[in-house]
């Protein structure tokens, strides 16, 4: 049971991120509701702000339901060829490819196989945890809709929480207060650091709102900027990913390749230029050469005993 329940939290589509997403958002809210809207109008938050802060709810919720609910970008296998409108590329989206896990079926380029989901898609940017589905030609928009509405809310929210919370610290004039502690009786100067301890204390929950909009907020307009420069750019997540494995197995190559050189030249392969000679043939000798040649050889004792023969003859 508990290797199943991995396996479906890891390898398999399910919806708790889309849980999580929901619990963060309406929780936030739920939370500035109760501690911070009642005390609307402060000293820098108006009272419209109620209203405002639940049209900005709704439409991240509204933005959600879209990207969560409109298909990516299916590609039948049946009908592949009706998505084949992007030029190929060599290497990267080559010509005539097909997909395995579609029954062979012809893979247009740009387009991904989604293991979680079980089909391709057109123009694949990447799998979404938190929309339970991938992004890719039909939903983009959608999801960046989505994607644009949670940094402006979230932003909005951290600056109207905390201008609520300093809206408190400037009307109770605390940083010209004198604070006592009861346990030991003495009384203290405010300082910042006093003044920001005591009001962790007292708004422990909008703090925490504030801390969560801010972090997702920062972390959403860094993921919104990115897919604005691949808007920018042409391109997708996929491919950027697909070119930067190409490039660094470049690189590698290019390493491996200085590093055999590197090693030749140590081994002096290289220090002088590489001749290849071509053997000659032997050349003639004169007869009169060849026969002193042969007194003065080796065989000088068969030189000596033809020069005896001759004598006696």
């Amino acid at each position: 049971y508990l290797a199943n329940t991995v396996d479906w939290v890891v390898n398999q589509r399910n919806p708790l991120l889309q849980l999580l997403y929901l619990a963060l958002l309406n929780g936030a809210y739920v939370l500035w509701l109760v501690y911070g809207q009642p005390r609307l109008p402060v000293l820098y938050v108006s009272s419209v702000h109620a209203y405002v802060a639940l049209l900005g709810l709704a439409t991240c919720l509204a933005t959600f339901y879209l990207a969560c609910t409109t298909p990516p970008g299916v590609i039948p296998p049946a009908h592949a060829a009706r998505f084949a409108y992007f030029p190929h590329v060599p290497v990267v989206f080559p010509e005539g490819r097909t997909c395995d896990s579609c029954s062979g079926a012809l893979k247009p380029a740009r387009s991904k196989h989604c293991s979680l989901c079980g089909f391709c898609v057109a123009r694949f940017d990447h799998h979404c945890v938190w929309l339970n589905q991938c992004v890719g030609e039909g939903n983009y928009r959608n999801f960046l809709g989505f994607l644009l509405a949670n940094c402006v809310f979230f932003t909005y929210g951290a600056v109207v929480v905390f201008l609520t919370v300093w809206s408190g610290i400037v009307e109770e004039d605390l940083f010209n207060r004198t604070f006592y502690n009861p346990r030991t009786g003495q009384h203290f100067a405010a300082t910042p650091m006093l003044v920001a301890r005591v009001t962790l204390s007292r708004e422990g929950a909008l703090v925490a709102v504030f801390t969560l909009a801010l972090v997702m907020g920062l972390a959403l307009w860094g993921f919104f900027g990115y897919h604005v420069y691949l808007v920018c750019a042409n391109t997708t997540t996929n491919e950027t990913f697909k070119w930067g494995s190409l490039r660094r197995f470049h690189r590698g190559l290019t390493r491996a390749w200085a590093r055999f050189q590197a090693e030749r030249r140590k081994d002096g392969a290289f220090a002088a230029p590489l001749v290849i000679r071509t053997p000659r043939p032997p050349a003639e000798v004169p007869a009169g050469e060849g026969a002193g040649a042969g007194d003065r050889g080796p065989s000088g004792g068969e030189g000596e005993g033809g020069g005896g023969g001759g004598g006696g003859g």
